[in-house]
């Protein structure tokens, strides 16, 4: 049965990230304790609004896909390399 929204205070943001399924492939990383506790958090979070039940990956996915969009330096360094840096 899926979790129903958050029904608390109007008041509460939504979650920066939109998780979607996606294919992918297995990376392995080491992340700071505090890191792993945050990131349950958030996917409990964004369970709570939207009823959605993301999977730690499919978070930290979308997080760092939004972080790319906009790190404005991020993309003025691969606008500056040359095609054969890739």
């Amino acid at each position: 049965m899926p979790r129903r929204k958050y029904d608390g205070d109007a008041a509460v943001p939504k979650p920066l990230i939109e998780v979607r399924r996606v294919e992918y492939e297995k990376a392995s990383f080491r992340l700071s304790r505090e890191v792993i506790v945050r990131l349950a958090d958030y996917c409990a979070f964004v369970g709570d609004v939207t009823g959605e039940d993301p999977a730690p990956d499919e978070v930290i996915d979308r997080a760092m896909q939004r972080l790319f969009e906009i790190d404005r330096g991020f993309k003025m360094w691969l606008a500056r390399r040359s095609p054969t840096d890739a």
